[in-house]
């Protein structure tokens, strides 16, 4: 008999594949649409903000990555080993509170309640910290999409300028070009009619 073999993909062709597979994916597709409505969103706050003169774009991003660096993502920084610290000691208090509880009870229904016990705060404590992660995660979002915004609003403005910088330094050659021609023409004139 003979065996189909199959073809070896390289890592980089899984990864286009996945990549393909993703991007065809409906749920990534709602996701990159509700990014875009959100983008266009804030986009058009701040551009309303920055037609007031007393909006700062620089002043509002550092706002942004000050909130972005210093509450990031604080369950899961420094303030994990703390949560973890108190859940743990709870946890084990409970734990022995069930179990002296439970002693009074035969070994096997004994270890089968410690298990559901177990279990049961393991869910609940994974979804407390899961709650938090996405809250934070949100947040994180917004704030770098509107630091998007306000990178895309300053790029545009500093592109404006410089096209007016260019236009302007044009306008001055040309003027320049005019004026010399002009003392030439003049100077002809002089000379000719003489």
């Amino acid at each position: 008999m003979f065996r189909i073999r199959k073809i070896k993909l390289s890592k980089y062709e899984k990864i286009i594949n996945k990549f393909n597979v993703d991007m065809e994916d409906t749920k990534t597709i709602e996701q990159y649409d509700n990014i875009n409505k959100a983008f266009m969103y804030i986009r058009i706050y701040y551009e309303k903000k920055n037609k007031d003169k007393k909006f700062s774009i620089k002043a509002e991003k550092i706002r942004i990555e000050e909130n972005i660096g210093s509450n990031g993502s604080n369950i899961i920084s420094f303030g994990m080993a703390y949560y973890i610290a108190i859940i743990g000691s709870l946890f084990y208090t409970m734990f022995e509170l069930v179990i002296t509880a439970f002693n009074k009870y035969s070994n096997e229904i004994n270890v089968g309640l410690t298990i559901v016990f177990l279990l049961t705060m393991l869910f609940f404590s994974s979804y407390i910290i899961g709650e938090g992660i996405k809250k934070e995660g949100l947040r994180n979002l917004r704030l770098n999409i509107s630091l998007k915004v306000l990178e895309n609003i300053e790029k545009e403005i500093d592109d404006e300028q410089k096209r007016e910088k260019e236009k302007v330094g044009k306008l001055e050659i040309q003027q320049r070009s005019e004026e010399h021609l002009n003392r030439g023409t003049s100077f002809k004139t002089k000379f000719v009619n003489v």
